[in-house]
């Protein structure tokens, strides 16, 4: 009995099937019945999910960005629910943003593949890891948000880039994991502050 979560980690699920709460932003879902192979679609979404595989159960809520939305209790093993970065203007990802709307970028440009890497490859695996990018993914649209509000939104971006992104990507490409992560957590304390943004 199984069920598929996926989120910014691709193809490895992120919902524990012996329980839990989850929360995802900006994504793409489908849901497709294993039994009548009905799909439901969403795009740009958030969902909550939470699990009680005692039960073989799972609630969920999903809204998208059309504010379509649809809610419910399922079998597990009846569904699979599939979720995928949304690329729309950066998604939740304060360096997406700044790679893509202050450079131009595309969403697979090196910048953000090393991102990637420090995330899958070295922060995942820290005691506390998940934790901070669940922290960091529930956080960052608000802060996108608070920036995007500021006349000087486009310059703001591309001062974020060249004050972390350049010099983060740098640490990362010469291997130097640890100070790329304790500098990316600083640079995004301090944005959390400048902005009077709250941190979940």
């Amino acid at each position: 009995m199984s069920a598929q979560f996926k989120d910014w980690r691709g193809n490895v699920p992120v919902i524990n099937l012996e329980g839990g709460e989850y929360h995802e932003e900006h994504v793409n879902v489908v849901m497709t019945s294993r039994r009548t192979k009905e799909s439901k679609s969403f795009t740009d979404a958030m969902i909550d999910v939470r699990v009680d595989s005692s039960a073989g159960i799972f609630w969920f809520v999903i809204r998208d960005g059309a504010g379509k939305r649809a809610s419910g209790t399922y079998a597990i093993s009846d569904w699979t629910v599939e979720a995928s970065p949304s690329s729309s203007g950066g998604g939740g990802c304060i360096l997406t943003t700044a790679c893509v709307r202050a450079q131009g970028l595309p969403d697979d440009c090196a910048e953000l593949g090393a991102f990637r890497r420090l995330r899958d490859g070295y922060v995942l695996h820290q005691p506390s890891g998940e934790d901070q990018i669940r922290r960091y993914y529930r956080t960052a649209p608000a802060l996108i948000e608070a920036i995007d509000a500021r006349p000087d939104a486009d310059a703001v971006w591309a001062r974020i880039y060249v004050d972390a992104v350049a010099k983060l990507t740098a640490l990362i490409e010469y291997g130097e994991l640890d100070a790329a992560a304790v500098m990316a957590w600083s640079v995004f304390d301090e944005l959390v502050g400048d902005y009077s943004v709250r941190a979940d």
